[in-house]
């Protein structure tokens, strides 16, 4: 494989992991502040997966190359009013969601992007795919969580 091939692969798995590193920082910062019982599911749920999506793919990235946490921690790209700004969404539950879906649909941009460029050697397109449909999934959850829950009486 060329220097230009490994490259692109770098970056593509580097990208795809610190999306999922910030998706990760915020889910549990969400989880430890909300009080919906569907949230704090949704939270929990979509960071395993994420624990697990990235465990993967540091064992592609790994593959190309030896892997530091400079490569792929988001702290360094976060400025302080993200921080602020996710503080102030926290407290409103449709916020939260909105915001949440708007994490998820960058995140399923940037999967297709990098696989339509090509930045995802072949080889490991079958683990990003099953990554996007997790993405998908738990935009669909996300939807069923926004509609509010009629009460029924018996």
């Amino acid at each position: 494989m060329s220097n230009y091939s490994n490259a692109k692969a770098i970056f593509g798995l580097t990208t795809l992991i610190r999306i999922n590193e910030k998706r990760i920082r915020y889910y549990r910062l969400a989880l430890n502040r909300s009080d919906d019982v569907d949230l704090i599911l949704w939270f929990n749920r979509q960071a395993g997966h994420l624990q697990s999506a990235n465990t993967t793919l540091k064992e592609l990235l790994s593959s190309y190359k030896e892997i530091s946490e400079a490569d792929i921690n988001p702290s360094i790209q976060s400025s302080h009013w993200e921080h602020f700004r996710d503080l102030l969404i926290l407290t409103r539950r449709n916020s939260l969601v909105d915001h949440c879906e708007m994490l998820e649909r960058n995140a399923l941009k940037i999967y297709r992007t990098a696989i339509a460029l090509s930045f995802i050697p072949t080889s490991m397109t079958a683990d990003v795919q099953e990554q996007i449909e997790d993405i998908e999934e738990g935009l669909i959850n996300l939807k069923a969580i926004r509609q509010p829950r009629q009460l029924q009486v018996a």
